[in-house]
């Protein structure tokens, strides 16, 4: 039974359901009418004279039959196996849609206080831009030839003051 693809199950030597249910399927396909109920030397002598497959290959969901082989559907890009074993287009409601997430927002941050400016080396040279400080006595324009100094730490620079320094 096995070698004309009738096998159902098991061989283990015993005419019982299985067996039976095997030689059905092999008068289905052979086109005859041996008895099923008992096993017989006409029916084995009818099984050695097939010399190829009777029954079909039979595959599990997934598999289509192969020669004598049972091999795994594979579908193009864009498709997927139907409950018929078909490829089929996705339909585009149920296609998967790869997306990114956006990056987490990142609170803004306050802008740091600018260190205190290096010595006006323009004003030293006797550019034409001017520099302004302020200090606890007011704002005033920094004259020809000086430069700032202090700021750092505070709203006012060190300790609040801003001096000027003119060589």
């Amino acid at each position: 039974m096995r070698r004309v693809g009738c096998n159902t199950g098991a061989v283990d030597g015993n005419w019982n359901d299985t067996a039976q249910r095997s030689l059905s399927l092999f008068n289905r396909h052979a086109g005859t009418t041996l008895d099923v109920k008992a096993a017989s030397l006409d029916s084995l002598d009818v099984l050695k004279s097939k010399t190829g497959r009777i029954c079909p290959l039979i595959c599990d969901h997934g598999y289509k039959a192969d020669s004598d082989t049972c091999v795994e559907i594979t579908c193009k890009a864009g498709d997927q196996l139907s409950d018929d074993n078909s490829c089929e287009k996705i339909e585009s409601g149920k296609k998967p849609v790869a997306r990114r997430e956006a990056p987490p927002a990142q609170p803004k941050q306050q802008a740091a206080p600018s260190p205190a400016p290096a010595p006006n080396r323009q004003a030293q040279s006797g550019g034409g831009g001017r520099q302004i400080f302020c200090n606890q006595a007011g704002c005033q324009q920094v004259r020809k030839g000086c430069y700032i100094a202090g700021g750092g730490r505070g709203p006012m620079g060190n300790g609040g003051a801003q001096r000027e320094v003119c060589p």
